[in-house]
Parts: C-alpha cells; sequence; structure tokens
C-alpha cells in the first residue's frame, strides 16, 4: 500500500491500513462529507452535526470499506468494499440503498474515484504482478487499462475536466520504498511526473492545484501544488501525522485525516482553510474515523 515513509514504523503501517484514499473534487456548494469510521461508511455536516450511517456490517461476517468518493451529483457513493474474499468497488446511494457491484474479478480493485460526468470510476486493480491503474464505466463495462508497468500504481482521481487522472506510484529508493505523483491521461498514454515524493491526490474543484499529504522529515503534512507541478506549499503544520486530503466543492477548505498519536490513537475528521491554520475537528471518536470524501450540496 501506498504512503509517505516517516520516521515511527509502527505508526505507519496504522496509517496505511486507514489512509489509501484519493477522490475527485467537483465544484458546487458544499455538501456533507463522507468518511469510514471503523469499517462502516458515514456522512456528516462539516460542523460535525448530524453523523449518518450509510454502510452496515454484515453479521457473521467480515466487511470492510475502504477508500470513498462522492459523485459529481452528491447522490451516491463509491468504495472499496471486502466481503471475505477480494476487494471489489461498489456503489451506493448516500441514504445506504441501491448498493451495486461495479467490478468482480476475484482480484483485488480499489481506490474508487468518478469521472465528472458520473459515468465512469477509475480505481487501482491487481494485474496478478502488481497494482494498475484502470477506469471502468459505473454499470460494470468496457474497463479501460490506463498503466503497464513493474510498480505498483494507486489512488487514481479524476481532473474536474476528466481529461487527466492524478496518481501516485511506488518507488524502490536504496533501501527503502516511498510514493511519487503522476498524471496521465483518461484515456491513457505517458504518464507525466509531478513530484518525487507525495501521495494520496485530490483536485481542487477549479482543476488549478492539487492537495496531497507530504513529509516534512518529522510527520506527514497536507500540501497543495499547482496542477502542473514544483514546489508544495504547506497547509497544516502540527505535530500530529495528516493525510488524506479532500477539497471543498468551493475550493476554500480541505477535509482531512489527523492521526493525534499516543496511547489513544485516534484518528479524526478535520477540515482547514486552504491557506492554512488551525484545523477544525469533525469527529471525536475513540476509533479509526478515516478517508474524507467532501461531496456537493445535492
Amino acid at each position: 500500500m501506498a504512503g509517505v515513509v516517516v520516521a515511527c514504523a509502527a505508526a505507519v503501517a496504522t496509517l496505511l491500513a486507514v489512509s489509501k484514499e484519493a477522490e475527485a473534487t467537483f465544484p458546487g456548494k458544499n455538501g456533507r462529507i463522507a468518511y469510514v469510521d471503523s469499517g462502516v461508511i458515514y456522512t456528516i455536516n462539516p460542523d460535525g452535526s448530524a453523523k449518518t450511517k450509510v454502510t452496515t456490517i454484515r453479521k457473521g461476517g467480515n466487511v470492510y470499506y475502504y477508500p470513498i468518493d462522492y459523485s459529481p451529483d452528491g447522490k451516491r457513493i463509491a468504495y472499496e468494499g471486502y466481503y471475505g474474499h477480494d476487494s471489489e468497488i461498489y456503489t451506493v446511494g448516500v441514504g445506504g440503498r441501491g448498493k451495486f457491484q461495479v467490478t468482480k474479478n476475484g482480484r483485488y480493485d480499489a481506490e474508487p474515484s468518478y469521472s465528472p460526468d458520473g459515468k465512469r470510476i477509475a480505481y487501482a486493480g491487481y494485474d496478478g504482478h502488481d497494482t494498475e491503474i484502470y477506469t471502468i464505466g459505473v454499470h460494470g463495462k468496457n474497463r479501460v487499462r490506463l498503466t503497464n508497468n513493474s510498480t505498483d500504481d494507486y489512488g487514481p482521481v479524476y481532473s474536474p475536466g476528466g481529461r487527466r487522472i492524478a496518481f501516485e506510484g511506488l518507488v524502490r529508493r536504496s533501501d527503502y520504498y516511498t510514493t511519487a505523483m503522476y498524471t496521465i491521461r483518461a484515456r491513457g498514454g505517458v504518464k507525466t511526473k509531478l513530484t518525487a515524493k507525495g501521495g494520496e491526490p485530490d483536485y481542487s474543484s477549479d482543476g488549478k492545484r492539487i492537495a496531497y499529504t507530504g513529509g516534512d522529515g518529522h510527520d506527514g503534512e497536507i500540501y497543495t501544488m499547482d496542477v502542473g507541478g514544483g514546489r508544495g506549499k504547506k497547509v497544516t503544520n502540527n505535530i500530529r501525522y495528516d493525510s488524506g486530503p479532500s477539497y471543498s466543492p468551493d475550493g476554500k477548505k480541505i477535509a482531512y485525516v489527523s492521526y493525534e498519536g499516543g496511547p489513544n490513537d485516534n484518528f479524526d475528521i478535520y477540515t482547514i482553510d486552504v491557506g492554512g491554520g488551525v484545523g477544525y475537528k469533525v469527529t471525536g471518536t475513540k476509533s479509526l474515523d478515516s478517508n474524507p470524501s467532501w461531496g456537493i450540496r445535492p
């Protein structure tokens, strides 16, 4: 799984298990934030009110929900579901009804991201050797492979214009692995490198910036950069591990996961102004809140 290398290996292992998301943010009025709490999908208002359960864990079996993404109209959520055999891509209405299985191939499929027109989903899929980037119609047809190399590619996210997809690729250094970020045309082609380090990209709703998770040598922080690459601008700056950014539809804020560390090991959803400042805690449970996706108001 992808992630930014940090000093504390134990903390990183836990973070990578709960923070692998990459999702598109589409322009509109700010709606609710979808997220995962210990395997269950919820939605919540940005001020922390009106928490609503979308999915439940099936009795008698292990069901986990990892990366999620709001549809462009704010009415459905795509997610990675594991039902005891392998991970597949599903969609479900925000009210919890109308679950539909998009992929069904007996292999690991994960990290869905809706296209701007809502007709396709980009995702990371295992091809028998490593993980590559694919797109598929929301009804499970017309799968297209975008990348084909000997390294793992993860976390695809459509640009708001729908022409390009950003993703992260695993890079081996001399004695460790890290991630770099790339973009590729939505129909495939040659990939373009954005950064040598960083991951979990998310496009701003106007398509001009990309938020991502980066390391500053001490912990994980949220950064933004120009869509064409270049030097990142730090948004969060604290002693916690911050990851998994998701822009608000109006482009003014970013939702993210913050790991407080210590004996409680709390993971909570925060929001922060794109220019930085003090983060606002949206959730405050003593559990693993992760993978935020900020939807539009339907």
